[in-house]
């Protein structure tokens, strides 16, 4: 990997993160308000099925990253 193909895949995986972040966010305080004050199974199967939902667009953007470096190297 040359100097040029590193740059454009931290340019570009950088705006892919920050593009997750903003679905993740929101997805994160509904998680959060459906969970409070419930009691700690309740809040720990929450946060794991939230955990599997979340791992979509962050796996997505990995693969984009590879796909477009590809495409362009």
């Amino acid at each position: 990997m040359n100097e040029e193909t590193w740059r454009f895949a931290n340019q570009y995986f950088g705006k892919a993160w920050c593009f997750c972040g903003l679905i993740l966010a929101p997805l994160s305080v509904i998680a959060i308000a459906i969970v409070f004050g419930k009691g700690p199974g309740t809040v720990g199967n929450g946060w794991r099925y939230y955990h599997d939902v979340a791992d979509a667009p962050l796996n997505w953007s990995d693969s984009s990253n590879r796909k477009r470096i590809k495409e362009k190297f």
